[in-house]
């Protein structure tokens, strides 16, 4: 198992180790901790750095040859301890806290049809974070590739989703 995180920046570099040191604590991958850094054309202005996170793993799939992978926000940081509950066969989310329990008109989902991330209203009954995900290797790498692609869809249409690419993870059939 590794625990993933894509940082731009200095600042967010200082999170990530920040973020990483309680993951030492408290979520123990037992195969270590990879920080992984935008390739030149995918660090840019807001929202470049979260809306391509996916890219930059996919660019790094050859590093994850590991049985599990979390992926988790350089501005986290761990105060519990996470334990075997998040290992399963496929794909591994976290519920929105502040969306749990709400009806499905009342969850942040995408809502305009021109992106690829579009929820009709009345679908979906749980909003996921976009924060800490992982699973499976295969699993997690294919739902990596479809949220680049959607993210690259939603560029080509010139959209950018309303939660970037939380709201594409939230479109994801396995979320």
């Amino acid at each position: 198992m590794v625990l993933v995180s894509v940082a731009a920046g200095d600042v967010y570099v200082r999170y990530a180790r920040r973020m990483f040191a309680s993951a030492s604590d408290f979520f123990r991958p037992t195969d270590g901790v990879i920080g992984l850094r935008p390739l030149p054309g995918r660090e840019g202005p807001w929202p470049a750095g979260t809306i391509y996170r996916y890219h930059v793993i996919c660019e790094h799939a050859d590093k994850l040859d590991f049985d599990y992978v979390f992926m988790c926000d350089a501005d986290m940081r761990f105060d519990g301890k996470v334990g075997r509950e998040v290992l399963g066969d496929g794909i591994t989310a976290t519920q929105h806290p502040g969306y749990v329990g709400m009806p499905p008109d009342a969850l942040p989902y995408e809502r305009r049809e021109a992106s690829a991330a579009y929820m009709r209203p009345g679908a979906g009954d749980r909003y996921y974070a976009g924060g800490f995900i992982g699973g499976r290797r295969d699993a997690f790498l294919r739902m990596a590739r479809a949220i680049a692609l959607a993210v690259d869809a939603d560029e080509s249409a010139g959209v950018v989703a309303q939660w970037h690419d939380e709201s594409q993870l939230n479109r994801y059939p396995g979320a």
